[in-house]
C-alpha cells in the first residue's frame, strides 16, 4: 500500500469537520493543521473516501519503508566536505518522474544523521534545505533566526547555515534533507561537458539535445548572488582573475567570459554565487486580427473603448512619429540606442506601435490596432550596428522610464533565445513588477518553434510534423509579466497567406502536416514559428496567444520594403509581417481596453497588473487546431497556453449579452491581503445558468525564479462540486486521484454549464515564503449575487 504525505483542503466548516474525523479515525496521520488546510499521511486507499467528504487533497510526496527505499536506491550516500566550496557532484536522493509530473520521494522515520546528504563541519555555507512540506507558520516560528532565502522547486529552499545550525535543522520534524549548494545548481548555461543539458537538474525533459563545446565564444554571463552582501567579494574575485565586471543590480553583475574556462567553472562553486548564465543577444520576434480577437464584427465594436486615457510604453527599434496613423497621440520618444535618433529603418519598430494603437487615419480605418486612442511612449533601442544595444543592463532602467511619463502596459516584442530558461532577464522584468504592481508588462514569446532537432541527432519531444517544444525566449519566462505567443491569421491572401510552411521554411518544417499547412488561414492553429513552454521551472508559457501571421500595420516610410512580408496592397503606408511581436502589442491594445473598462466601468481607478493579467487570461478562448492542443495534453498547454485572447468574453459588450464581470483586487486592499500560510478569503456569488462561468486568479510574485508564494483557487457550487485552479493543466502533478499545480501564479476555474444558484469561490494561501501576498480574482458569466453582498466583496460590471 502507497502512502502519501499530502495536504488536505477544505473550504466549508463541515468539511473541516471531516477532516478531524479523519484525522480521530487514524485515517489521516502525522497531522499539521492551518486555517484552510490539514497537512498529514494518507494511503492511498483512503483518497477517494476523503474526496467523497468534499475535501481536496493534493500530494506533498510518496513515502516510502526502508525496504522499498532500498531497492528502489533512494537512499543516498552522505559527503562531508572539509575545506573549499561546496563539492560538484553530490550525490542526490532519486525522485520519480513520469514525463515532467514530478513527486518527491522520502523515506519514513529518518534520522537528523541520515538527512544530511552534505556538509561543511567547519564554516558556515549555503544549502539546500527540503522541507516535507509547505512553510507554514508553526514551522516558521520553529526555525527560529534560520532564514530562508529562496524557494527553488516544490518545498526546497537555498539558506546559509553553520556547522551547528544544520544539526539543529536536521532535528527539525518537518526537514527531510539538507545538503550543499554545488556548482551543479549553480552553472546554467549549455554545454557539452555537462551533458549538454540547457536546463536546470530539477526537471529535464525528453531529447534537450546537446550544444556542440567547439568552438568557444568569450560571451556576456549573469552572475547572481545568494545574499546582495557578498556581491563585493565576488567582484574583487573576478577582478583578481583579470575579468572586469559591471555590476547590474546590488546581488547581480555581469562579466564576459570564455565558454567552459577554468574562470567561469571556479566562479560557479564559489559559495557566494547562486547562480551562473549565459547570455544570448536580444533580437526582434517578428482588420482581420481585430475580429479574431473579439474587438469587432463584421467592422463594428464589440464595445465602447478604445483605450482612451491609456499610455502603452513600446520599446522597439525605432518610431516613424511622422505616421498619420500616431498623429497627436505620440507623448514622448527615448533615444536610447542612437543618440537622438528615433528613425526606423528596420520597420519593426513602427509596426509593433500600430498593432498596438495604430488608428488605421491612411486606411479609414480598415488597418487598426487594439487600441485606436491610446497615446503612445516610445523607447528607441536600435543602436547603430543594427543590434539592439539600446537596452540597459538593468531593464528595471528601461520600465522606469516609461513607468515616469503614464505608461502602465508596456510592450517589449524582442528577446533571446535560452532554452526556456528563467534568467537575468526574467528576473529583471519580476522584479519591476514587483515593485510598481500597476505597471502589465507584455512579452513575446519568442519565434523560435521548430520541427526539427536543434542539433544534430537530439531527439525531440513533440511527435514528427509537430513543432518541438520548449522553446520559449528569454524574458518571456518571467512569471510577472504576460507572455504571449502568435496563433494564425484568417488571413488568406496577403504577404505569406498562400504559402504552406514547407514552402516558407523548409529547413525548419520539412514533415507533414505542418510542412503542408498554411502560413496563414486557420485561426484555430497556432503559428509554427511560435515559441512553445514551458519554462525550465516548468510554468506554463505562453500565457495566451493572439494573431501573429500576415497582420498588417503601419509602415515606417524609414524602412525599405523588403524588410517586411509583403505590400499592403494599394495603400504604401502599410505592409504587412509577421512573429509574436505582431501578437504581442496587440495584447498589450487589448489589456488598455480593459485597463480602461475598470477605470470607467469599475471605477477603480489604478488596476493592478494581476487584475489586467486575469481579466484577459479568464477570456481566452481554447483553440482546437491539432497544433494547438498536441502533447502535452491539457488547458492550460505549452502550445498556446490559456488560450487566445477573446475581448468579447473578458469584458462586457454587445458581443456577449447577459455577461457580468466581478473583480477583487487586493494591492489597494490591505484588508484582503494574505499573511501567513494556511490563510483563506471565502467569497459568495450567485450565478445563473445562462452563461459558463469563469474565474481566473493572479497575482504577483516575488522576484525568483520559481513561486516564492504560493496561493490555490477553489470553487464549489450548490451541490457541492468542487472545482480547483487549474485542475487539468498541461505538467499538472495527477497521482492517485489527487491533481496539484504547483509551478503557476495564473489559475483558472472554468465551468461551461454551472448549476443555478450560490457558489464559494476561496482563494488561499497555501505556502508563503515571503507574506503578505497581493492577488487578484476575475468572475464572468450569468452574475446574479444581492447587490450588498458583492458590493462588499466584489465590485461588478
Amino acid at each position: 500500500m502507497t502512502k502519501y504525505r499530502v495536504k488536505v483542503f477544505f473550504m466549508h466548516e463541515r468539511e473541516e469537520a471531516a477532516a478531524s474525523a479523519a484525522e480521530n479515525e487514524a485515517t489521516l496521520t502525522e497531522t499539521e493543521w492551518t486555517e484552510s488546510y490539514v497537512i498529514g499521511v494518507v494511503d492511498s486507499k483512503d483518497v477517494s473516501r476523503l474526496t467523497r467528504d468534499g475535501l481536496v487533497i493534493k500530494p506533498i510526496e510518496i513515502i516510502e519503508s526502508r525496504s522499498d527505499a532500498s531497492s528502489s536506491a533512494i537512499a543516498v550516500q552522505r559527503t562531508r566536505v572539509r575545506g573549499g566550496g561546496p563539492a560538484a557532484g553530490v550525490p542526490r536522493g532519486l525522485a520519480r518522474m513520469q514525463g515532467p509530473r514530478l513527486l518527491a520521494s522520502t523515506i519514513a522515520d529518518k534520522g537528523a544523521d541520515e538527512k544530511i546528504i552534505s556538509e561543511d563541519a567547519h564554516r558556515p555555507q549555503f544549502y539546500i534545505v527540503r522541507l516535507n512540506g509547505p512553510l507554514t507558520e508553526k514551522r516558521r516560528g520553529e526555525l527560529n533566526d534560520i532564514r530562508l532565502i529562496e524557494r527553488l522547486s516544490s518545498n526546497r529552499y537555498t539558506c546559509r547555515l553553520t556547522p551547528r545550525e544544520v544539526r539543529a535543522c536536521a532535528e527539525l520534524s518537518f526537514v527531510d534533507s539538507i545538503e550543499l549548494y554545488s556548482g551543479a545548481d549553480t552553472l546554467r548555461v549549455a554545454d557539452a561537458e555537462r551533458g549538454g543539458e540547457p536546463f536546470s537538474r530539477e526537471h529535464t525533459f525528453r531529447g534537450q539535445g546537446t550544444v556542440s563545446a567547439s568552438p568557444r565564444f568569450t560571451l556576456p554571463h549573469a552572475v547572481r548572488m545568494h545574499r546582495a552582501e557578498d556581491l563585493p567579494r565576488v567582484e574583487r574575485w573576478l577582478r583578481k582573475e583579470g575579468a572586469k565586471p559591471v555590476v547590474t543590480h546590488p546581488d547581480a553583475l555581469r562579466v564576459s567570459l570564455r565558454q567552459g574556462s577554468d574562470v567561469l567553472i571556479e566562479l560557479s562553486r564559489l559559495p557566494e554565487v547562486a547562480v551562473v548564465e549565459e547570455l544570448q543577444p536580444p533580437r526582434l520576434l517578428d482588420r482581420m486580427a481585430r475580429e479574431i480577437l473579439g474587438i469587432e464584427r463584421s467592422g463594428k465594436p464589440q464595445h465602447r473603448f478604445e483605450g482612451e486615457g491609456q499610455i502603452i510604453g513600446v520599446a522597439d527599434t525605432g518610431i516613424d512619429d511622422s505616421h498619420p496613423d500616431f498623429k497627436g497621440r505620440v507623448i514622448g520618444i527615448s533615444a536610447l540606442g542612437r543618440p537622438n535618433d528615433h528613425s526606423d529603418p528596420e520597420g519593426h519598430g513602427t509596426h509593433v506601435a500600430g498593432c498596438a494603437l495604430g488608428d488605421g487615419a491612411r486606411s479609414n480605418g480598415d488597418v487598426c490596432g487594439a487600441a485606436p486612442k491610446a497615446k503612445l511612449f516610445f523607447q528607441s533601442i536600435l543602436d547603430a550596428n543594427g543590434g539592439l544595444g539600446g537596452l540597459p543592463h538593468n531593464l528595471e532602467t528601461l520600465f522606469a522610464e516609461a513607468y515616469q511619463k503614464g505608461v502602465r502596459i508596456h510592450n517589449n516584442s524582442w528577446g533571446a533565445f535560452a532554452y526556456a530558461r528563467y534568467s537575468e532577464m526574467s528576473l529583471d522584468v519580476d522584479r519591476f513588477v514587483a515593485a510598481h504592481p500597476d505597471m502589465l508588462i507584455v512579452i513575446a514569446a519568442g519565434n523560435d518553434g521548430i520541427a526539427v532537432p536543434r542539433e544534430q541527432g537530439a531527439k525531440v519531444n513533440a511527435h514528427s510534423g509537430f513543432v518541438d517544444w520548449p522553446s520559449v525566449a528569454d524574458p518571456a519566462t518571467a512569471k510577472n509579466g504576460l507572455t504571449v505567443g502568435a496563433s494564425r491569421n484568417s488571413r488568406t491572401s496577403g504577404g505569406y497567406a498562400m504559402l504552406t510552411w514547407g514552402e516558407a521554411w523548409r529547413e525548419n518544417y520539412p514533415k507533414r502536416p505542418i510542412a503542408s499547412q498554411k502560413v496563414s488561414g486557420d485561426p484555430e492553429c497556432i503559428a509554427a514559428f511560435s515559441s512553445r513552454g514551458p519554462s525550465d521551472d516548468l510554468r506554463i508559457k505562453p500565457d495566451i496567444v493572439a494573431p501573429g501571421t500576415d497582420i498588417a500595420a503601419a509602415k515606417s516610410s524609414q524602412a525599405a520594403l523588403y524588410k517586411f512580408w509583403g505590400a499592403y496592397p494599394n495603400n504604401p503606408h502599410y505592409a504587412f509581417m509577421g512573429g509574436t511581436s505582431m501578437a504581442a502589442p496587440y495584447v498589450a491594445g487589448c489589456a488598455a481596453l480593459v485597463r480602461e473598462c475598470f477605470q470607467k466601468e469599475g471605477k477603480w481607478k489604478e488596476p493592478s497588473a494581476a487584475l489586467l493579467k486575469a481579466t484577459l487570461v479568464n477570456g481566452t478562448r481554447r483553440i482546437t487546431g491539432a497544433c494547438a492542443v498536441a502533447p502535452l495534453p491539457g488547458e492550460p498547454n505549452f502550445h498556446q497556453g490559456f488560450g487566445r485572447i477573446d475581448m468579447a468574453a473578458s469584458i462586457p459588450g454587445s458581443a456577449a449579452p447577459g455577461l457580468s464581470l466581478a473583480f477583487v483586487d487586493t494591492w489597494k486592499t490591505p484588508a484582503q491581503i494574505l499573511k501567513r500560510t494556511g490563510q483563506r478569503f471565502r467569497y459568495l456569488i450567485t450565478v445563473g445558468d445562462r452563461l459558463p462561468m469563469r474565474i481566473c486568479l493572479a497575482w504577483t510574485d516575488p522576484a525568483a525564479r520559481g513561486l516564492q508564494n504560493n496561493l490555490l483557487l477553489l470553487v464549489d457550487n450548490v451541490t457541492g462540486e468542487k472545482f480547483v485552479g487549474n485542475g487539468n493543466a498541461a505538467a499538472v502533478l495527477n497521482i492517485a486521484g489527487m491533481s496539484y499545480d504547483r509551478n503557476n501564479n495564473i489559475q483558472i476555474v472554468r465551468i461551461d454549464k454551472p448549476k443555478s444558484g450560490g457558489h464559494t469561490i476561496v482563494v488561499l494561501a497555501e505556502n508563503l515564503l515571503e507574506p503578505p501576498q497581493t492577488f487578484a480574482l476575475v468572475v464572468t458569466g450569468d452574475l446574479k449575487s444581492r447587490p450588498s453582498l458583492v458590493s462588499e466583496l466584489f465590485p461588478e460590471i
